[in-house]
């Protein structure tokens, strides 16, 4: 069978599908798969049978929209066909469907292990499975179809509801939803958590240099070292944005070998660019303002971007499911309120207190 292989674990049948190098469903791989899990089926050996795929990061992408649309234009041009009899010994009729229908009534368990990209004909593949297991760097499933104007055609529209609701199935049916998953986002927040580590060391400086300033009366050379401090946080900023961006297509290569995990880290790699600058300015005006003591404000406006910004941002996320990407933006709202508060704090420079150091919570 040229796009499955078969492998026996013990009593387990584990059935390969893999068409590279996109994974698509074909006719001709529908029917392979349907050859393959009819025989074991039919193995009085086998007591379980496993679905998963052979391209790296995806399980089934979806069913082949090429040959989608050539079958459309072939059926739109031919006469209408007469109805074909069922077969003659009970069993489900080729293609596809054929292959959806046996997987569901198949007298042994079968499972989807779904070890990557998981939409359309693929999601609907797994659904007719009894049971369905997603590894931990499975970043989409569902079924987009009605994206791109057509309908899930393999058995999704009633097998879906019957596993998640009628409410759900038919959001994420109509709305073409896609369920992501926390892979590719566990990517940019370890870049996230180093680069604050190094943009952190400002803050340090910012507070030692600006404490011993105040400290010894001298106002204007706190103010000078403020924006002296920003400058090189800003500096820093840019450096890890230009790394970021020279590195777009790399980085998350060296992280995963995921094709589906690094799709979605491409996705919401320019929040990650864009964030680096503020951040830089940011943690070096929190230095400065907690070596002057203006704690204070520095409580205010950040409840104030956390409540105000970042909160909205995340539940609009929720409501119009921009999924974890919707995260990402109540974070850069969230710096960006920061930015604008603390600029506005430094540049008025009433924090520059001579000979006190501390303020009262």
């Amino acid at each position: 069978m040229g796009l499955v292989t078969s492998e026996r674990r013990g009593a387990a049948a584990v059935l390969t599908y893999a068409n590279p190098p996109l994974g698509t469903m074909t006719a001709a791989g529908a029917e392979d798969l349907l050859q393959a899990v009819r025989a074991a089926v039919e193995d009085r050996e086998v007591r379980c049978i496993i679905l998963t795929g052979g391209v790296p990061g995806i399980f089934v992408r979806h069913y082949d929209v090429g040959e989608l649309t050539m079958l459309g234009e072939r059926l739109a041009q031919a006469p209408t066909p007469a109805t074909q009899p069922a077969p003659s010994d009970g069993r489900p009729a080729g293609g596809f469907l054929g292959l959806t229908d046996l997987v569901a009534v198949a007298p042994k368990p079968v499972i989807a292990a779904i070890n990557g990209l998981c939409m359309g004909g693929g999601f609907e593949l797994s659904l007719a499975c009894d049971i369905r297991i997603a590894g931990a760097d499975v970043t989409s499933i569902g079924l987009p179809e009605t994206r791109v104007g057509i309908f899930p055609g393999g058995g999704g529209t009633q097998r879906l509801p019957r596993i998640i609701g009628e409410a759900k199935a038919l959001e994420m049916i109509l709305r073409g939803r896609v369920v992501t998953g926390p892979a590719a986002h566990q990517i940019g927040l370890e870049l996230w958590v180093f680069s604050a580590l190094v943009l952190d060391s400002f803050a340090i400086a910012a507070q030692s240099l600006v404490g011993a300033a105040l400290g010894s009366g001298d106002a204007d050379a706190a103010r000078r070292t403020a924006w002296q401090v920003a400058r090189y946080g800003l500096a820093a900023g840019i450096a890890f944005s230009v790394v970021l961006a020279a590195g777009w297509f790399l980085i998350p290569d060296a992280f995963t070998s995921s094709a589906a995990v690094r799709h979605q880290a491409h996705l919401y790699w320019p929040y990650f660019i864009g964030l680096q600058p503020a951040a830089g300015v940011v943690f070096a005006l929190d230095g400065v303002l907690i070596g002057a003591g203006d704690v204070g404000f520095l409580r205010t406006v950040t409840l104030v971007a956390a409540l105000g910004v970042f909160v909205p941002i995340t539940l609009a996320a929720l409501h119009f499911h921009w999924g974890i990407g919707g995260v990402w933006a109540g974070l850069a709202g969230f710096i960006g309120a920061r930015l604008i508060g603390m600029l506005a704090r430094t540049a008025r420079g009433r924090w520059a207190v001579t000979g006190v150091t501390t303020q009262r919570i």
